[in-house]
This record gives C-alpha cells, sequence and structure tokens, in this order.
C-alpha cells in the first residue's frame, strides 16, 4: 500500500493492506477497552505509518479521529488546547517519541493535565484482527474532525461523514482518471486535508500504491520530492502553489539531467491561489525532463468541501485568460484577447492598469456538485464573468463545525435569493465562472481595498519577492492598517534570504519594493517590515496567515 522514504541514509519502509489492517485493528481492539464510539482522540504524530495505523483504528473503533499537528518543545499550548477543549477529546494517539515531548507539554497544562495518552507504535499484534471493523458503519456517521488551518481566523472543526470521505474519493477517481494503476507521490503533512484525503486515503480507495515522504525532507531539499516522482514512475502527486515555485528556484540545472518526469500525468497544484506565472515557470523549467503542459493540473477545494471541489479535466491543458486588469478591480473579469489559453507568456502575474492579469481556471464541478458565483452582501446570484463569492453545493460538503451551530448555519447553509432552496456552503473565497470555469482570485477577508479599488494581497506579494533577489519567495504578507482615522494603508511584512543577510542594503531594497508597488498597483506603502527568515506567520500547509501578520504588527 505505502512506502515511507525518511532520508537519503535510510532504505524505505513499506507497508502492504494486510499488515495495514492488522496493525490498525490491533490498535482499534485496544483502544476500544477505553474509547467509547464517539468518543473523539487527538493524532498527535510526525508524518509515517504510525499515523495511517492509528488514523484507520479510529475508523474502524467509531472512534472520532481529530488529527493535529504534532507538538514540538517548548511550544506555545494555546492552539492544541483550543482544539482539545472544543472538540472534548477523550485521549490522545501518539507515538512514543512524540511523547516524550507531549506529556511534559500536556502535564504543565492544569487543564490538560488529565488528558489520557496513548501510544500506539508498541502496541503488539492481536489474533483477533478479523473481528475489525465490529459494527456496520453508516456513511452518515461522523469519520473525523478536521480543523482548520487558521489563515484567516480561529481554527474550527470540520465534521467530515463517511459518505463525505467515499464522495469525494468518487469525484477524485473520475477526474483525475485514477485507477489501481495510478500510483502517488505525496510530502504532504498526513494532518493537513490534502495529505490526508488525497496521500493517505486515495491510494487505498483506487487501490494503487503510494511513495510518502516527510514535509520536512522535502522543504529541506524540494528536488527530493522531483527524484521520489522520477524513481518511483508515479502518474500524480499534488501540492499547493509555494511548492512548485520552490523546485524552480532551487533545482540547480545540472540535476535535471537526472530526473523523469514524462510519466506524470497529474501536478495537481491546490490549497491556494494559483499563480500563471508559478505555471509557466514550473512548466519552463521541468519540460526538459519530459514534463508535459497539459499535465499540470490546477484545482480548488478545502477541509469543508471534505478536500477537492473543482479541477480540470484530464490531460487539458490549464485554462489562463488574460483579464482587464481595471475593470478586475471593479468586480468585472473582461478578456483583453480572444484565446482560449496562454500557452506562453512572461507576465508578472499581477493585477495594475498597465498590463492585463493571468487568471488561472481551477476547472469544473463534477459529480452531483456544483459551484456558484453569489454577492456576499445581498446574496444574488452573480452574472457570469462578475466576481462574488464561491459558494459549493454537494455530498462532499461537510456536515458543519463541531460544537459551533452558529457557524455552521451561517457558512454551510447559506441560499442563494430568487433560487431553489439548495443550502450551499459559503467558502469565503472569491471568483468568477467564465466559460464553465472557475476561476478563484483570493480570499475575501484578505482583499485590500483603496480608494474604492480592490487589490488582492497575492498579487503584490509576488510583486514585492521579483522586486529584489534578497526576497524570499512565498515570504511575504501584505494586508492593511487604519491610519488618520478610517483611511486604510498598505503594510508589508517581508521575510529576507538568509545569504542576503550579511550584506543586505536595506535602504535600497526597501526602495526597490516601493517603486514596483507604485509602478504596478499604482499605491504607495505605508510601512514595510522586513524580517529574518522563519518569522512570518503560515499554517501548517504553507499558506500565508495574512491575518495573524497583521496581528503581529499591531
Amino acid at each position: 500500500a505505502y512506502q515511507y522514504f525518511y532520508d537519503e541514509a535510510l532504505p524505505s519502509k513499506t507497508i502492504s493492506y494486510q499488515e495495514l489492517h492488522e496493525r490498525a485493528a490491533s490498535i482499534a481492539e485496544t483502544l476500544s477497552e477505553y474509547f467509547e464510539p464517539g468518543d473523539r482522540a487527538l493524532l498527535l504524530y510526525n508524518s509515517g505509518f504510525e499515523f495511517i495505523e492509528a488514523f484507520f483504528a479510529c475508523l474502524y473503533a467509531e472512534i472520532i479521529a481529530v488529527p493535529v499537528y504534532p507538538p514540538k518543545k517548548n511550544q506555545n499550548v494555546d492552539r492544541l488546547r483550543a482544539i482539545i477543549e472544543d472538540a472534548g477529546a477523550k485521549g490522545a494517539l501518539t507515538s512514543e517519541k512524540i511523547n516524550e515531548i507531549a506529556k511534559p507539554l500536556l502535564d504543565s497544562e492544569p487543564s490538560l493535565a488529565q488528558l489520557a495518552l496513548f501510544t500506539t507504535d508498541n502496541i503488539a499484534l492481536k489474533s483477533t484482527t478479523q473481528q475489525w471493523p465490529r459494527a456496520q458503519i453508516r456513511g452518515e456517521q461522523l469519520a473525523f474532525l478536521q480543523y482548520t488551518s487558521g489563515s484567516t481566523g480561529t481554527p474550527k472543526g470540520v465534521m467530515v461523514t463517511h459518505d463525505n470521505i467515499l464522495d469525494n474519493q468518487a469525484l477524485m477517481k473520475e477526474a483525475f482518471g485514477h485507477d489501481s494503476n495510478s500510483s502517488i507521490v505525496s510530502w504532504l503533512p498526513h494532518f493537513h486535508d490534502m495529505g490526508l484525503i488525497f496521500g493517505i486515503m486515495h491510494p487505498i480507495y483506487i487501490g494503487a500504491t503510494a511513495a510518502l515522504m516527510n514535509p520536512a525532507y522535502f522543504l529541506q531539499k524540494p528536488l527530493r520530492w522531483l527524484k521520489l516522482l522520477s524513481q518511483t514512475k508515479a502518474l500524480t502527486s499534488s501540492a499547493p502553489n509555494f511548492a512548485y515555485d520552490l523546485c524552480v528556484d532551487t533545482v540547480k540545472d545540472e540535476d535535471l539531467k537526472d530526473l523523469d518526469l514524462s510519466h506524470w500525468r497529474s501536478a495537481l497544484n491546490g490549497a491556494e491561489p494559483v499563480r500563471a506565472s508559478t505555471l509557466e515557470r514550473f512548466y519552463q523549467k521541468f519540460k526538459v525532463c519530459g514534463l508535459q503542459r497539459e499535465s499540470i493540473a490546477p484545482c480548488y477545494g478545502m477541509a469543508e468541501t471534505t478536500l477537492f471541489a473543482t479541477g480540470g479535466r484530464l490531460l487539458e491543458k490549464p485554462r489562463i485568460l488574460r483579464i482587464d486588469a481595471t475593470k478586475l478591480q471593479q468586480g468585472k473579469a473582461e478578456q483583453v484577447a480572444d484565446e482560449d489559453t496562454v500557452d506562453a507568456f512572461y507576465a508578472l502575474d499581477v493585477a495594475d492598469e498597465k498590463q492585463p492579469y493571468y487568471a488561472v481556471s481551477s476547472g469544473v464541478s463534477w459529480g452531483e456538485h456544483s459551484i456558484a458565483i453569489v454577492n456576499p452582501e445581498s446574496f444574488e446570484a452573480c452574472n457570469n464573468g462578475e466576481t462574488g463569492e464561491i459558494w459549493v453545493t454537494g455530498p462532499s460538503v461537510a456536515k458543519g463545525y463541531w460544537n459551533n451551530p452558529e457557524a455552521t448555519k451561517a457558512t454551510f447553509h447559506a441560499r442563494i435569493k430568487g433560487a431553489d432552496e439548495r443550502a450551499y456552503l459559503r467558502t469565503g473565497d472569491l471568483g468568477f465562472i467564465l466559460r464553465g470555469e472557475l476561476f478563484v482570485t483570493g480570499r475575501a477577508k484578505d482583499v485590500l481595498i483603496f480608494r474604492g479599488k480592490n487589490y488582492y494581497p497575492q498579487d503584490i506579494e509576488l510583486t514585492i519577492t521579483e522586486a529584489s533577489d534578497s526576497l524570499e519567495q512565498n515570504g511575504g504578507a501584505a494586508f492593511s492598517v487604519a491610519s488618520n482615522g478610517d483611511e486604510e494603508r498598505l503594510v508589508i511584512v517581508q521575510q529576507v534570504k538568509r545569504t542576503a543577510l550579511r550584506k543586505l542594503d536595506t535602504e535600497k531594497v526597501l526602495q526597490q519594493i516601493t517603486a514596483a508597488i507604485v509602478e504596478h498597483h499604482g499605491i504607495t506603502p505605508y510601512d514595510i517590515v522586513l524580517i529574518k527568515p522563519g518569522r512570518i506567520h503560515k499554517t501548517s500547509s504553507g499558506k500565508i496567515q495574512r491575518q495573524e501578520n497583521k496581528r503581529s504588527y499591531l
């Protein structure tokens, strides 16, 4: 079922479906002596087989799993405490290695000291594994709680059912054309929706094999991901947009000759807004390795839709439209060229008045799902090409937020004014539909409004990183603060590359950033703060937490 690659010095470990079943069943039997069906259990693990075994053990024993980021020494436990209290967790499952860190942390907090900890990697195999799962699990039962990464707010527990999982797996199988020969590579965190639903559960659903890698192992050297793809001849792998940029920026030209990416049929790009410039840079860099443009596949989804919501048709070039940037700032997507797809371009992916905005299609909805673009204030459906909030309906949409009926009603039970009574999920994302395809433009809470015009922070952030070689890609946050009463002003917080710190000409870099923003966007920053590497707030999956960075700034 799975191979796990720890580092180049260690051989990979392998676990078969049979071995996974026996381990999960043995753990389930042990846990059932303490947990009742419906109890919640935290999963505190590094990426690896221990997490996978414990997750399926919870499914077998009808325990509601709560995957979370594993604790680190001297970590602030506020977020962990909030999840434990919100979920009403009866206990936590972990490995012996993580337990050495978790137990002192939890013991130091009076409110958490009573939480029972179970190390599952030392549970012996039982002889009664054929009895599991013991009960007929119903589709509407909760399978696990996926706590949102909190890129714009307080994490909430998304209630994912067994029916949600099965429907979402079927959507991905159809959209990506997967079968038992569709091998997968994943380095994504197991506790993140893309890593769990796609990297771990999808291989089992389609009966394929998966090669897994620790996220830190990838981030230390992104070439390792591509090497593993080349070595295993995998057909599919997925990652957020920033990972593709990392590969372009860090893989040396001399390493390309050893990579074969001709078999990579679905290079899925999701979990954050997809940049046209990223797709083009990645293709131009790795086409010598056999990468096909048709294999690059932007998609869209979130924990609230289990994972997958929209995606392109298999082996179709991603549709990239040239949009009038001025009109887009006014809420209207209007093409400035007749071509369906921009095959090659040399443009910054920025919305300004001097050049077009390149909008990337995230594909279409599949199965019984549908997407609507809705005015977030009037709840009226937007016309084709008008920007608004993205709403989703269909059987992959989760039941709601755990222990939060008000947020569930507001987010999962929205209705379009003057339409049928179908309930929609309000995603909080902005976008538009053209030619039946979804184009995502950003998060509603992150949109910056200056002098009545809308600016997307990711566009400004890209302009900044391209203003100077000293600045890190995916290492900055653009947000607004109130100044002189109610007037909103632009603030930039940006990481400097570690290699540039010693000889950094701060004044020159600040001037370069200011000039680039004024030239491309027509606005002047109120404040620019340069920070050391690793200081910017990000989610566990690498997304910039703009609201958190704003709080730190204030």
